[in-house]
């Protein structure tokens, strides 16, 4: 079961929360392209793939995300301060772990790279064990430290 949340609705927003919700341990992929409130956590066991689209002007409230079944994550930023703090579970470890993510894409449209680090990665001791494909576009991550927390896995690398 895939769940896409692309309409800024209010009824339709609540709609597929609760769909989400009901259907937590089906889902599939994650697809979320506008605002919405999930006051919970997401397990999704069987979440192979997270499709995030982010804007500035927009309050996001996304679930917290267990990241150990994700094989794909996608990310979509225009001009957004993104966290992995969603991925944290426990939130008294620094440690997120993607035991199973094979593909990382992070696009950003931010004007001014100084301006801050899409990724956060400070905060966090991010592991990818098995990333195979990144792909970097406008961040602020320069590809030695985006190779340095990858490890040494990875197969196709591409940085615009």
């Amino acid at each position: 079961i895939s769940v896409m949340v692309l309409n800024p609705n209010e009824y339709f927003q609540k709609l597929i929360v609760e769909l989400a919700i009901e259907y937590d341990n089906q889902l599939t992929k994650f697809v979320c392209k506008m605002p919405a409130t999930y006051p919970y956590t997401l397990t999704a066991p069987n979440l192979v793939e997270l499709d995030l689209g982010l804007s500035c002007d927009i309050d996001y409230n996304l679930p917290t995300i267990f990241p150990q079944s994700l094989q794909r994550i996608n990310l979509s930023l225009d001009d957004v301060q993104f966290s992995w703090d969603m991925f944290r579970i426990g939130k008294e470890s620094k440690a997120i772990v993607f035991d199973s993510l094979v593909d990382l894409s992070i696009t950003d449209t931010i004007q001014d790279l100084d301006a801050g680090n899409v990724m956060h990665a400070n905060d966090f001791d991010l592991a990818f064990p098995k990333l195979e494909r990144l792909h970097l576009e406008n961040t602020s991550l320069t590809r030695k430290d985006a190779q340095a927390m990858m490890g040494h896995g990875l197969k196709r690398f591409s940085y615009e």
